[in-house]
């Protein structure tokens, strides 16, 4: 599957959101992307973080489907921040095509949640 550039971004609800609203838990941060035949597909924003001064994002599929089969598919996406038209910030997430760099960047983030669930 060859997906585009970020379609749309929506966070469901963030951890400051969360707190304003008296809510204990944090929500996902839902990520749709869509592919040249215009078919849109969801990824959930499993963790961010660095690599050579540069911010990624592995997702996984949000497809029921998917969370069910052993096999759920992760990508990880480059941030790139910018403004709209507004001056509002926006975030893009743009897939990493770069097989190689991808291999590293799913070593470093396999590694980071390995750590994360060590402590």
């Amino acid at each position: 599957m060859n997906l585009g550039k970020r379609l749309k971004k929506e966070r469901i609800m963030n951890m400051d959101e969360n707190r304003e609203n008296g809510m204990e838990e944090m929500d996902d941060d839902l990520i749709y992307f869509e592919d040249d035949e215009g078919n849109e597909y969801a990824y959930r924003v499993e963790d961010y973080f660095f690599y050579n001064g540069e911010e990624y994002a592995l997702l996984s599929e949000a497809d029921e489907e998917a969370e069910e089969d052993a096999d759920l598919g992760c990508i990880v996406c480059k941030i790139e921040n910018g403004e709209d038209q507004n001056g509002e910030e926006t975030e893009e997430f743009v897939p990493v095509e770069d097989t190689d760099l991808a291999e590293k960047l799913f070593e470093i983030a396999n590694n980071k949640l390995n750590d994360e669930e060590e402590e």
